[in-house]
């Protein structure tokens, strides 16, 4: 039977870089299979005027945090 894995998709706005990578960290310590984030260049909810981690900039915080990489 094939086993089952699990990710977690991280909203990379509103949120300070350390913010962010201390979220990686704690999803990583669950034993999470993947993490995600978007690549969207505009908020989606909440005040318009807010920090935004595009994309690649999100990916770069994944890289620099989870140990499996």
């Amino acid at each position: 039977m094939p086993s089952i894995r699990f990710g977690v998709q991280l909203h990379p706005q509103h949120a300070s870089y350390q913010s962010f990578a201390d979220a990686v960290r704690q999803v990583e310590a669950l034993g999470i299979d993947s993490i995600w984030n978007w690549d969207h260049f505009f908020l989606l909810y909440g005040p318009t005027n807010g920090a935004l981690f595009e994309g690649m900039d999100a990916a770069d915080c994944h890289g620099d945090t989870d140990e499996s990489c």
